[in-house]
């Protein structure tokens, strides 16, 4: 256990800087419509794990909607918090 440990950390880290470094970039599009569609389409191109999320079920998908856009929200209150320093 605590071998994958180790590397469950890493992927999540990974992730998580694919993440910011994704919504980072579309930062200046945040007043577009459709922003966070946006950020999804971009996360599944940019992020191996999450392309995979059309191979859930769809009771699994729409979970994954709901963390996606908090996880999303959260990046982007940390972003504009880091701009405005």
């Amino acid at each position: 256990m605590r071998d994958n440990a180790a590397l469950m950390i890493k992927f999540a880290l990974d992730q998580i800087n694919t993440w910011r470094q994704v919504i980072d970039s579309l930062f200046d599009k945040g007043t577009r419509p459709k922003f966070m569609e946006l950020i999804f389409i971009e996360l599944k191109k940019a992020d191996r794990i999450f392309a995979n999320l059309d191979l859930l079920s769809q009771e699994i998908q729409s979970r994954e909607s709901f963390s996606f856009r908090q996880s999303a929200l959260e990046i982007i209150d940390y972003l504009k918090r880091k701009k405005e320093k």
